[in-house]
Formats: structure tokens, sequence, C-alpha cells
């Protein structure tokens, strides 16, 4: 193989790399999401109704159990953001193409103030003191 050809490959692999991590940090931000709105939807809808009257015990799992999503998605799309360093790191040390900066391919380390870590560590929060808060301190009888 030339070096051209390997170069051409190793290209291709660290792109691949990148898109690789870059959907997969959406897609555990959409599984997280999605079980922290419908758990905060669902009790909401008990509390509506009059139903949601579970004992201190259970509610106090339920919570730390959507802590643990949280945290578990937050970790997870943490080390998929690292991976995804490294992949911008390579892909840009092997980037030869005249009038490129590597500052044109977005560096994961830029900070941003809701990213998708922000606002599952929000959601978690947030389902954990729907659970822990009764539907009385919140207008519901």
């Amino acid at each position: 193989m030339t070096e051209d050809k390997e170069e051409e490959a190793a290209l291709a692999l660290w792109c691949a790399e990148l898109e690789y991590r870059r959907k997969k940090q959406w897609d555990i931000f959409v599984w997280a999401a999605t079980l922290l709105v419908a758990s905060i939807g669902a009790v909401f809808a008990l509390a509506v109704k009059g139903e949601f009257k579970f004992a201190w015990g259970p509610r106090f799992g339920f919570a730390v159990a959507l802590l643990g999503v949280a945290a578990y998605a937050w970790r997870w799309i943490d080390l998929n953001i690292d991976f995804e360093k490294k992949a911008r790191t390579n892909l840009v040390g092997l980037y030869k193409v005249p009038r490129t900066k590597p500052s044109d391919l977005p560096d994961p380390d830029t900070p941003v103030l809701f990213g998708y870590v922000q606002i599952i560590l929000g959601l978690g929060f947030a389902a954990a003191v729907v659970v822990l808060v009764p539907p009385e301190c919140y207008g519901i009888k």
C-alpha cells in the first residue's frame, strides 16, 4: 500500500470514528432524556388522577434510580466525548488540505452552556424532585 493510500485509509477510519462517537452521544442523550421526561410525565399524570400515593421508601428508591440513569448517561456521554477528542486529534494530525485549519473541525473541549450532559443532569434532578415532592406541594390534590 502506498503512503497516500495509507493516509487516505487512516483519514477514512478517523472520520468514521468521529461520526460514530457523535452519533453515539446523541443516541445516549435521546435514550436518557426520553426515560427521564417520561418519568416526570408519569408522576404528574398519577398526581393529577390522585393515584400518586406511594410511601417514602419507594419514592426514594425511584428517585435514586432516576438519578442513577442520569449519572450513567452522563458518564457514558462523557466517555464518548473522550473518544471523540482522540479521534479528532488523530484526524486533525492527518489532515493536510491547504487552507484548512484544525479549528474548522468542532472541538469537543469547547465549553458549552447547555450540552447533552448538562441537560441530562438537569432532567435527572427534576425527575428526582418531582418524585420526592408530594403532589400537594405543586398544587395537585
